[in-house]
């Protein structure tokens, strides 16, 4: 675990020249941190509870760390970007066997008289050896491929979406784990944080169920910490509120919900909340193309719903204080 450390650290040049190691770049970076995610995959639910509860405190956090790391490296970066790299490949393959080509055929090559008897306009001198390339477009009777295989978009978002998953799953196995022990709030901390940055990440819907369910979890386990300015926790929840695709604003609208109960229920703590709530929003207008001022709207009216059937919180001030912050809201 010490070794995937040394991606959040920096080190100099004289420690590789020291070590003999050359330096990593995203490309291997990447494969390690995949390795990582297929070892996870792959463990029992136990033995990951056992690690994260054997683990000590900078170990932990640095376990932490790879999985926020794992979530970055292991984006979906779309339909657009995976082509690029496709069409980045099949012409540095091309360039590669070009090259071979010429070392191994040489100067005096059917390819170099070709381009000779191009360069002339007409056909080499009388007596001259003709000599003719194979068609490599044949292979036993059949056409090979002239570039090979692009991966899939579909393929990419799904490799993409159950990296994202088995990354969720050992992060609530390391706080279910860890809730129990001393440092169980500073555990529920770190993992929100790292949910928080997964979720301003390109995720599926059905990633997104989930990394919300997440939140909802962590919201009662830390209870008025979570609300604080420096977490963003009402602003990722306003910024998926505002979007455009209706499940997704549903669970962010249930897990705001989530948020605005629990801390009433602290001691009518929801003054604070209303306050998160409107710098959040002040700090969103106008700073993305994907913000829907109609969406938010919608998920408003969901959470004044969930108020207004809420029986447990029926007989108290809870469903007209949600309305009047939603009225503000709406209006700002």
């Amino acid at each position: 675990m010490g070794q995937f450390g040394s991606f959040y650290s920096s080190p100099t040049s004289d420690d590789f020249k020291q070590s003999g190691r050359s330096a990593l770049n995203s490309e291997t970076s990447r494969n390690l941190v995949m390795c990582a995610v297929w070892v996870a995959r792959w463990s029992s639910r136990a033995s990951l509870a056992q690690l994260a509860a054997e683990l000590p405190a900078p170990r932990r956090a640095a376990l932490l760390a790879l999985l926020d790391l794992a979530f970055r490296c292991l984006e979906y970066k779309g339909r657009k970007e995976i082509l690029k790299c496709a069409q980045q490949n099949v012409r540095k393959t091309t360039d590669i066997k070009a090259k071979l080509e010429d070392v191994i055929l040489g100067q005096g090559s059917a390819r170099s008289d070709f381009i000779m008897r191009r360069k002339g306009g007409g056909s080499s001198s009388v007596g001259a050896c003709k000599r003719e390339r194979w068609r490599k477009e044949w292979v036993r009777g059949r056409e090979a491929a002239t570039s090979p295989a692009a991966p899939l978009p579909d393929l990419s978002a799904a490799l993409a979406a159950e990296a994202a998953l088995t990354l969720l799953h050992t992060l609530e196995t390391i706080v279910q784990s860890c809730s129990n022990l001393e440092c169980g709030q500073s555990v529920c901390s770190g993992a929100l944080q790292v949910v928080l940055r997964a979720l301003q990440r390109n995720q599926s819907v059905t990633v997104l169920q989930h990394m919300f369910a997440t939140v909802r979890t962590l919201i009662l386990k830390l209870g008025w910490s979570c609300c604080g300015e420096e977490s963003g926790t009402c602003r990722v929840l306003l910024r998926h509120c505002a979007a455009l695709a209706g499940p997704a604003r549903a669970h962010a609208a249930a897990a705001l919900y989530a948020l605005m109960r629990h801390h009433y229920q602290l001691g009518n703590n929801f003054s604070r909340v209303k306050m998160q709530v409107t710098m959040s929003l002040s700090s969103l207008v106008g700073t993305s193309t994907t913000f829907s001022e109609e969406s938010l709207r919608r998920a408003l009216k969901t959470i004044l719903v969930y108020a207004e059937h809420d029986a447990e919180l029926q007989d108290t001030s809870f469903p007209e204080q949600v309305s009047g912050n939603t009225i503000q809201t709406t209006s700002y």
